[in-house]
């Protein structure tokens, strides 16, 4: 039985873009972030980068993040931003 929580291709394609970008803009092209990881508690992001990030969102996958929806839940990682970006429309190509 396949795992529930395995992504989908364009879930995993918008992972693997936002892993780069988070990398090239919060790691300044240092290190790696896992899907799962918690960008938050690990240092990677903080309140400045994470609202570069929803510009990003906006201007890459055409995605305007609702202030209602800005929860840890929903973007402390990669692989949840991800699946948010997917079920607002957001397309990897």
């Amino acid at each position: 039985m396949p795992d529930s929580r395995a992504p989908d291709a364009e879930t995993a394609a918008i992972a693997a873009q936002l892993r780069a970008h988070i990398v090239d803009e919060c790691l300044f092209g240092e290190g790696t972030v896992e899907d799962e990881q918690h960008l938050f508690e690990a240092g990677v992001l903080d309140s400045m980068s994470f609202l570069q990030l929803l510009a990003h969102f906006r201007g890459r996958y055409g995605v305007e993040v609702a202030m209602a929806d800005i929860t840890l839940e929903q973007f402390a990682t990669v692989g949840r931003m991800a699946r948010y970006l997917v079920a607002h429309g957001g397309r990897a190509s």
